[in-house]
């Protein structure tokens, strides 16, 4: 990827000047649940260092604040004989403000198959959960993975929160062996991307709500964590949450349960999946958590067919933290391109830009943007959005970014860019990327091409802008797709996201 930057004589303003509504939200009580810790210095700077040993001398244990880079990951157990040492899949939690000025906390899901860490790969399912706290709940209120894509939970009424619930943050004043309850609340998984939807999706009155699922919670002192293939036990306080029993008799055939392990140290630091024994499906062909694979839950054997404990650690230097896509954070307007091109605009007659569905098995009905030249592709000749000044702060950096697969079997090259730009449209300042988009994409399910799925065969890549500096006269931040190869490329999506800067 080659990076190319020019600015401008500009001026600096305060975040509350420009866009307080991308400003750090305070956390609201029980974000320490959710939020993984660091070890911060004498200057309130995080160190290389895992808090659970625990913090070096001379610094204090707290939660990782929003803009802060990871001094360490949190990854699951270590694959037996020497296999994937740092295990198999990242997941970090940490707290952003969305748009609206709401927190979040954001669990990316990073596999590392045939990847290092840091590079967001659909196709072997990397992703994320998005938690919140609203109305004395902890929620997850939306994820993104390789089989469902991405989802959104809505709770009654529609809010896209308190759906799909964990616990009240009531119980956590007064936490004991003792504490322990259960409710249920009304939820509608919204596959949104999959069903050919714009972000978040559709809720209304005609949804198909479940009502039955009952959730359940219980805090259990220092839990045995790890443990496997040479990975440390750690005995860490924990709040177990479980989800989708419910009395219905199809329960046993049809369903199952997940638990999740919330720690104070890492957020949720491990996950399990259960199914009735009677449904016949086999335990784990290789162990990926301590404990017995077999229980007996509500009077009903039932099976761990599923398991991630993420409470191996590896220190990061220097810290880094990469560009991942959270549909929250994104600036531009359709940015799936889900049925139409509008707000898109396009430079020049050599553009030739067409939204597209793809209908394979595996995408059902996933939206994307065929893009391509008529006749020689044209400098400056691009597919692009303006986003208003407005909604820009100074001082604050931004992740710039696609996801894309080149159609048929060659490979081609676009140029990615993120420039100000005034009223009638003049470059003030400019940065870019050149990015080479393959046909085709190693995943663990395989080699993959748009023909079997244009989403797991889409290759992401970003870069990130320094502290925007705004320039007098600017009117716009213009971000542009411009092809510079023969062929035609599918663009998935499109992301601008604003990235905190740590005072």
């Amino acid at each position: 990827m080659l990076v190319k930057i020019s600015v401008a004589a500009a001026t600096v303003v305060s975040c509350w000047v420009v866009a307080p509504e991308i400003c750090a939200a305070t956390p609201p009580f029980g974000s320490d649940w959710i939020t993984k810790d660091v070890c911060a210095d004498s200057s309130n700077r995080p160190v290389a260092a895992d808090p659970y040993y625990p913090c070096p001398a001379g610094t204090t244990q707290r939660d990782i604040v929003e803009g802060e880079q990871l001094p360490y990951i949190n990854h699951d157990q270590p694959g037996p004989n020497g296999d994937h040492p740092n295990g198999y899949q990242r997941r970090d939690a940490y707290p952003v403000t969305d748009l609206s000025g709401n927190p979040l906390v954001v669990n990316e899901f990073d596999f590392g198959y045939f990847q290092p860490y840091f590079a967001f790969e659909a196709g072997d399912g990397d992703g994320y959960d998005l938690y919140s706290i609203r109305n004395g709940w902890v929620s997850a209120t939306q994820t993104r993975d390789g089989g469902g894509y991405s989802q959104t939970f809505y709770g009654s009424g529609c809010t896209p929160y308190n759906g799909f619930v964990f616990f009240p943050t009531s119980i956590l004043s007064t936490l004991s062996p003792s504490t322990s309850g259960s409710t249920t609340m009304a939820i509608m998984d919204d596959y949104w991307e999959r069903n050919g939807q714009s972000w978040p999706g559709v809720c209304n009155a005609f949804s198909n709500f479940t009502r039955n699922k009952i959730t359940s919670w219980e805090f259990k002192p220092q839990f045995a964590f790890g443990g496997l293939n040479g990975a440390a036990v750690k005995y860490i306080d924990t709040i177990i949450s479980s989800r989708g029993y419910s009395n219905d008799t199809s329960f046993v055939t049809s369903g199952h349960i997940e638990n999740f392990y919330f720690t104070r140290l890492y957020g949720v630091t491990r996950w399990e999946a259960w199914y009735p024994t009677q449904q016949n499906r086999p335990p784990q062909a290789v162990v990926t958590c301590n404990g017995p694979n077999t229980t007996v839950y509500q009077g009903i054997p039932m099976t761990r067919v599923d398991c991630r404990d993420w409470s191996a650690t590896q220190v990061i230097t220097p810290a880094r933290h990469p560009v991942w896509p959270v549909p929250d954070l994104n600036l531009l307007s359709n940015f799936h391109f889900s049925g139409s091109l509008s707000p898109w605009k396009t430079t020049g007659s050599a553009i030739n830009a067409a939204v597209a569905t793809s209908t394979t098995q595996a995408d059902k009905h996933v939206f994307y943007l065929s893009l391509g030249c008529r006749g020689a592709c044209q400098p400056g000749q691009m597919i692009y959005q303006n986003i208003p000044i407005s909604k820009l702060t100074s001082g604050t950096p931004y992740d710039y970014a696609i996801a894309a697969v080149a159609h048929g079997t060659a490979t081609g090259t676009v140029e990615v860019s993120l420039n100000q730009v005034d009223s009638a449209g003049r470059i003030l300042d400019e940065r870019s990327f050149a990015m080479t988009v393959p046909a085709t994409v190693t995943t663990v399910g395989g080699s993959m091409t748009d023909a079997v799925s244009v989403y797991r065969a889409a290759t992401f890549t970003g870069d990130t802008r320094p502290a925007l500096a705004i320039i007098p006269g600017a009117a716009s931040l213009r971000f542009g797709i411009e092809p510079q190869s023969m062929i035609t490329f599918d663009i998935i999506d499109a992301w601008v996201m604003p990235r905190a800067s740590v005072p």
